[in-house]
């Protein structure tokens, strides 16, 4: 595996037993026709690899990654870079990202600590045909 500056197309990293996370992953591959955006649980190997590579404690993560070119976007950033790519529909969120990281993270880790109890758990990633399964890379 090479560097994160080797990477060609973004990747997103995600909690695959979280339904809020495999909706996002369902938006995100909605939004982005062209098949830009890759995809990894954060339980995969590949993704253990690329946190490694940044010293992020897999274990300890508890957010969506963004892994775009040679860097590495967490929590509420990510969020708002994948949100740079999508149609206008969704767009106008990045109006929040004028606000302070302290801010949107606060509230981003809000809903991460409560995302199973509010949206539940899947047993296993839920991915919407089997047409994107070559963007997924566990």
């Amino acid at each position: 595996m090479g560097t994160t500056a080797e990477i060609i197309n973004p990747i997103v990293l995600f909690d695959g037993e979280c339904r809020l996370c495999n909706y996002a992953v369902n938006l995100i591959i909605s939004e982005d026709s062209y098949g830009y955006y890759k995809f990894a649980s954060l339980k995969a190997d590949v993704a253990r690899g690329y946190l490694a590579k940044e010293d992020i404690d897999p274990i300890k993560i508890d957010s969506l990654v963004l892994i775009k070119e040679d860097h590495v976007f967490i929590k509420s950033k990510a969020v708002f870079k994948i949100l740079e790519t999508f149609s206008l529909k969704w767009r106008w969120l990045l109006i929040f990202s004028y606000l302070p990281t302290s801010i949107t993270d606060y509230f981003y880790d809000i809903i991460a600590r409560n995302r199973y109890f509010w949206f539940g758990k899947s047993a296993k990633c839920e991915i919407p045909t089997s047409d994107y399964l070559r963007r997924f890379l566990d």
